[in-house]
Formats: structure tokens, C-alpha cells, sequence
């Protein structure tokens, strides 16, 4: 009975089933026509009243840049990315402090790239920000300093979770180690399921051509997530 009470007591919590209704979110000093929408839900609410709930979110919309770097509210920051692009903007400063904070990523908006350290070495970098013809993201590594390797030109067409860097970020942290039959990752990680982007690693980390070699890791065919 307890979540029952708890969605009276406050409708707007995580746990009540219900939640807030999605807001439009227009760039700064602007209304648009089609703007995007946010899901901000109250994080962490369920032992107190709804109504107190309500006077937090407010306060928590008028002081934007704090909403903006609490890691429950990715569809906020979403939602003003998709407004104002991965550029130099009124968000820019924030986006790139919450995707340090979060992930120890770093964002260059001249170069239109999202960078992240991964294991044995590996520098792993999300670019395509600025090309129209980059629907999702390109994959590219430079290892201990070294020159950028490309391994897909758009993860749109390597695998399924392909945008969302909520997933790739902390993924491609603990990559290539990941990548390996032994890793302990108990995840299910779609990323590691990629033919492309495996045998693009493999060509420059020994460690993952052995495991294709000895038939430790199968490269399937995942042409159905285009």
C-alpha cells in the first residue's frame, strides 16, 4: 500500500506513476514553433507533499543552471541542446561542465567534438557535431597522444544506441577493455556488438584482433539497426 500512499501524498514523484507534464523549451529571448519538450521530473521527492514538489521545480527553473548540471535532469539539457546546438551558446559553458562532471569528457565547439579517456591509453572522440550529413555521431581514437583513427563515420548506421551520450560516454570510458570476451561488464553493451567499429579497433589494439582471431569474439552482422 505504501506506493499508493505516496501517490497521493505526492503525484509528482519519481515513484507515483503519474509525474509532471512535459514542457516546450524555446531558446533564450525567443518563442519558436516547433520547440522541443522536456520531461523534468522531480528527483527524490516521494517523502514529501506534492505542493512542495511544485515550489522546488520553480525555484529550481528560475536558478536554470543548477537544474541544468543535476544528472536527473537529462531531458532538460537535452531538450535546450537540441534548441541551441552543439555550439558556442547561452548553454555551451553549462553542457560542457556537466559532461565533465559526470563523465571527465571534454567538449571542443570549434572542432564540433565531445572527448573522453578510455582505457589502455585510448583517447576516444565523438565528432560530425557540425556536419549535416552526420546524423548521429563519428567514432574516431588517438592512442597515448597519437593521430585520430576513424572507425565509423556515423554511429548511426553501427548500432542501435547511437546518439545518446548518457550511454556512449560512460561506455567508451571503459572501452576497448569492453570490447574483450573477459571484461567485467555484466551489461549488455551495444557498443561491443558493433562489426565496424571492432574490426576498425582491432587493426590498431592487439589485444582484440587475438580474441577475433581465436574466434573469442564474433563479429555479427547488425545491419537491421540502420
Amino acid at each position: 500500500m505504501e506506493p499508493i500512499y505516496q501517490a497521493f501524498a505526492n503525484p509528482f514523484s519519481e515513484n507515483s506513476g503519474y509525474g509532471l507534464p512535459k514542457i516546450e523549451v524555446h531558446p533564450l529571448g525567443k518563442w519558436i514553433r516547433n520547440p522541443p519538450e522536456a520531461c523534468i521530473q522531480p528527483d527524490g521527492h516521494s517523502q514529501i507533499p506534492g505542493t512542495d514538489s511544485i515550489a522546488i521545480l520553480v525555484t529550481a527553473l528560475i536558478s536554470d543552471r543548477e537544474l541544468f548540471c543535476s544528472p536527473s535532469q537529462e531531458s532538460f539539457r537535452d531538450a535546450l541542446v537540441e534548441t541551441y546546438g552543439m555550439i558556442h551558446s547561452p548553454v555551451s559553458e553549462l553542457f560542457a561542465k556537466s559532461l565533465n562532471n559526470q563523465y571527465g569528457a571534454r567538449v571542443d565547439f570549434t572542432a564540433g567534438q565531445i572527448s573522453i579517456k578510455g582505457t589502455h591509453g585510448f583517447t576516444w572522440h565523438l565528432g560530425g557535431i557540425h556536419d549535416p550529413s552526420v546524423k548521429s555521431y563519428t567514432l574516431s581514437s588517438s592512442i597515448r597522444g597519437g593521430p585520430l583513427r576513424i572507425h565509423t563515420e556515423d554511429t548511426f548506421h553501427s548500432m542501435r544506441v547511437c546518439k545518446r551520450l548518457s550511454y556512449l560516454l560512460p561506455t567508451l570510458a571503459q572501452s576497448p577493455r569492453l570490447f574483450l570476451p573477459d571484461n567485467d561488464s555484466e551489461e549488455d553493451h551495444d557498443l561491443a556488438k558493433s562489426p565496424e567499429i571492432l574490426s576498425s579497433v582491432a587493426k590498431i589494439w592487439t589485444p582484440l584482433q587475438k580474441a577475433i582471431d581465436l574466434g573469442e569474439i564474433e563479429l555479427l552482422d547488425n545491419s537491421d539497426s540502420e
